[in-house]
């Protein structure tokens, strides 16, 4: 019986230590797995970014106007291309699956046929080919670049599933031995438990449809007629005719709209009531060159340049006008189609402000961040005594948060914390998400170490308090990350490198606490 045992006990002993062994090896071969999915994931990522960059290039190339703004931002589309091809590069030599093989070959396929589209359209937009540009970028080359990103989407998520799936087997394997230990001392514990999370993914794909209106053929003069009067009087865009004398002769009713005039009011009167006093004689040498000029008429009427309007009380708005020239019964008459862009301008206006600000917190966005930093950082350069210190914050317990109580309470934090952050810092200072729960902060004029940690201590205080999300008593707190900028040849990379360096210490020191970077020290 004791022999039994003893040789029970050895056998035991021996096979714990074996499988011991086999547990050290599958910790490698996770550690393998995570390496390289997270060097896949870094540099699909960095594709997908690149790609959304092209993107927003080409839009701001269609909204700026300066041809030597659009020059500047066809350098940054060649640069985003270069930074797709380098990490395209990182990514093919990873060991990708078939499937991933496979949807990787399709995305370029489709990179391979909107990349020339792009280029086309930023040709054409450097050339001020506005209406072509438009044609392609809003017909071709953006729905395009959708499709590719959902491709992307799908190598993420394929990624993510297969990275998954390894992990869990190896999990799983691991667990599988640990629970042949516990059988073998079953009087030290009794089972195993394997914990099995599952990842939902929600999809949506948008299309919009275009419509296009086709006017139909008349047979006869009176019912051709008949169309253009309801056309006239229905049409959503302004119509105004005049004569060879530019007096008015027509004004239909979304020019009254547009205009705040009655029809009776302008009829028979000069155009130059309809325009601001600084651009009437101009007006006259359009009209002018109209006239006598035919290749001037031509890009007229091919394009839609823009004017000022002035509304019956005396304000302006800009508008578009499509003219052109008409003879009837021997007379002359030039006929303008009108649009109120406002609306459309706002939302220009729009769209450019959410290129530099975060959707959800208001705050500077990476791009917008990063690019006032390097201002800040060659303003410095040159006027030394111009001290700045950049802060690199992550939140601590987040992921908790999100897990515990929903993305949407975590959204809610995250607007919390950033009204933090800018409570605690001055008008004159930056503040930016860069992404996730990390936010940044430079702080002007500071440049000792004293005056940053005070900054910090004060905001990790805040950032540490319980806050109350929907009736939620959420509890987070801050690592940061500190790097004071040298007196010369400050780099923006350098400075960020030696904060991240900084945020990582903090983490490592316990959490909820601040490492400062000092080129001094």
């Amino acid at each position: 019986m004791l022999v039994g045992l003893i040789t029970f006990i050895c056998i035991t002993i021996w096979l714990s230590f074996y499988i011991y062994l086999g547990s050290i090896s599958l910790y490698s071969e996770a550690e393998k797995v995570i390496t390289q999915v997270q060097k896949k994931r870094h540099a699909l990522s960095e594709m997908t970014m690149a790609a959304r960059e092209r993107s927003i290039l080409l839009l701001e190339m269609y909204i700026v106007e300066d041809v030597f703004d659009r020059d500047a931002i066809k350098v940054k589309l060649d640069y985003a291309a270069s930074h797709f091809l380098k990490n395209r590069q990182i990514f093919e030599k990873s060991e990708l699956s078939s499937k991933e093989t496979k949807l990787f070959n399709e995305a370029l396929q489709l990179i391979s046929t909107n990349v020339p589209l792009q280029a086309k359209a930023a040709e054409m937009l450097i050339d001020n080919k506005m209406d072509s540009a438009g044609e392609i970028l809003f017909h071709s080359a953006m729905p395009n670049q959708t499709n590719i990103l959902l491709k992307f989407n799908e190598i993420h998520e394929l990624i993510e599933n297969d990275s998954v799936g390894k992990i869990a087997s190896l999990k799983d394997q691991l667990n599988t031995t640990n629970r042949y230990i516990l059988e073998l001392i079953a009087l030290i514990i009794g089972g195993a438990f394997i914990i099995l999370i599952v990842f939902y993914f929600r999809f949506k794909n948008r299309e919009r449809d275009l419509k296009f209106l086709v006017e139909e053929r008349t047979r006869d003069l009176n019912k051709a007629h008949e169309q253009a009067r309801s056309l006239i009087k229905n049409s959503s865009d302004g119509i105004i005719s005049i004569d060879k004398d530019q007096n008015i002769v027509m004004f239909n009713p979304a020019a009254e709209k547009m205009f705040q005039y009655g029809a009776s009011d302008v009829l028979g009167k000069p155009l130059t009531v309809l325009l601001p006093d600084e651009v009437q004689g101009h007006h006259h040498k359009l009209v002018t060159g109209f006239e006598e000029d035919t290749s001037y008429q031509a890009r007229m009427m091919d394009s839609r340049p823009e004017v000022l309007g002035k509304r019956c009380d005396g304000d302006t708005f800009p508008a578009e006008v499509s003219i052109c020239k008409t003879h009837i019964e021997n007379e002359t008459y030039y006929t303008a189609f009108v649009r109120d862009v406002t609306e459309r301008r706002d939302a220009e206006a729009e769209i450019r402000r959410l290129a530099l600000v975060d959707s959800l917190t208001g705050l500077d966005n990476r791009h917008h961040f990063e690019r006032s930093f390097e201002e800040d950082i060659t303003y410095h350069n040159r006027f030394p005594e111009h001290q700045f210190s950049l802060l690199l914050i992550d939140l601590d317990l987040f992921k908790q948060v999100n897990d515990t109580y929903g993305h949407p309470v975590g959204d809610k934090l995250l607007q919390r914390v950033a009204q933090i952050l800018k409570n605690n810092v001055r008008e004159v200072d930056r503040v930016g998400r860069l992404g996730g729960d990390e936010f940044a902060i430079l702080l002007k004029e500071v440049g000792g170490e004293n005056q940053a940690a005070m900054v910090s201590e004060k905001l990790i205080h805040a950032l540490s308090q319980t806050h109350n999300i929907d009736g939620h008593a959420v509890q987070i707190g801050a690592s940061i990350g500190i790097a004071i900028c040298p007196e010369t040849n400050a780099d923006m990379g350098e400075l960020f490198k030696h904060a991240d360096n900084m945020l990582y210490a903090s983490k490592a020191a316990g959490r909820n606490t601040y490492q400062i970077y000092s080129p001094q020290s």
